[in-house]
């Protein structure tokens, strides 16, 4: 059985790009019909995966997209994905689609056990303290 986590994404940096990996993401979810199939419909990771033309046997794809904003020119992509391993093969699709940004991440899975890149705490602070966080 899976171990289900919730990942936070946030990018930072180049304007443009995040403007063009946020636009792709709005077009992506707002589809009828999935871009590959699966019985996530069109929030499934893999459908975010291809309209990047990555390929989902590249990129580990077993969850889905929550939610997704842009504010203050920051990205943030929040997924539910199994096994929190794997959470480091979306940062790294996020890292090649968006080279000139700086992309953060938050892991929290049903343990209650958090991860986090943002050494300086400040792109997750609102979601918990520091303290209850290991910083990798």
């Amino acid at each position: 059985m899976a171990n289900w986590v919730t990942a936070i994404y946030k990018i930072d940096g180049d304007k443009e790009q995040i403007q063009n990996i946020y636009e792709r993401i709005k077009e992506t979810m707002s589809m009828g019909t999935p871009l590959a199939e699966s019985d996530f419909g069109v929030q499934w990771i893999g459908c975010l995966v291809e309209a990047f033309g990555e390929s989902v046997q590249e990129v580990y794809c077993r969850g889905s997209v929550v939610e997704y904003g842009l504010s203050c020119g920051i990205l943030t992509v929040i997924v539910d994905i199994a096994e929190s391993i794997r959470c480091d093969e979306l940062l790294e699709f996020f890292r090649r689609q968006a080279p000139g940004c700086e992309v953060y991440y938050l892991t929290d899975d049903a343990c209650g056990t958090r991860y986090s890149n943002d050494k300086d705490w400040k792109y997750f602070s609102v979601f918990y303290p520091k303290e209850s966080v290991r910083i990798v």
